[in-house]
């Protein structure tokens, strides 16, 4: 995978595993957002759609009934401009997109959810957490770390 700059845009270079992987992740990760009523204590739900208010209950509540859809949906959207520039046609082997600023701050963004829905899995819990040798060896880990090695390199590429 590469990033790199250019006056139209950033260019994101991956192959094409690395972007049918990517396409899986985004669309695990939509899934569980769209299904979150089976799955409301699954640690991955509670970390991509938190209390607003850890004090109450009952504001947790209403604040959730009347902005949780919407947040899904801003997800949602966001996991279609990911998945729609993945689907580009690849150059031996190799996909390349050229992301203007409103894919940008949407990749960013959906980055940022696949990690929090693998770090919950992985029970990563703060910058200070160690894996064990059993997560370091696991595809789940991987998986996170070569996404934050992407999205480091967007970030850097602004």
């Amino acid at each position: 995978m590469e990033v790199h700059a250019t006056p139209e845009g950033i260019v994101v270079s991956m192959t094409n595993p690395e972007a049918d992987m990517l396409s899986d992740l985004v669309e695990q990760t939509i899934d569980i957002l769209e299904q979150r009523a089976a799955f409301s204590d699954d640690p991955a739900i509670r970390r991509l759609l938190p209390d607003a208010y850890r004090g109450s209950t009952e504001d947790a509540a209403e604040f959730r009934r009347l902005v949780e859809s919407d947040i899904v949906e801003a997800k949602g959207r966001n996991a279609t401009l990911v998945l729609d520039d993945l689907s580009v046609h690849s150059l031996r082997g190799i996909v390349y997109m050229t992301l203007d600023e409103e894919s940008v701050q949407a990749w960013l963004r959906m980055l940022a959810d696949v990690r929090v829905f693998i770090g919950a899995r992985l029970g990563i819990d703060g910058d200070n957490w160690e894996p064990s040798r059993e997560v370091a060896n696991s595809f789940s880990f991987a998986a996170f770390s070569w996404l934050a090695e992407l999205q480091a390199g967007i970030l850097e590429e602004l």
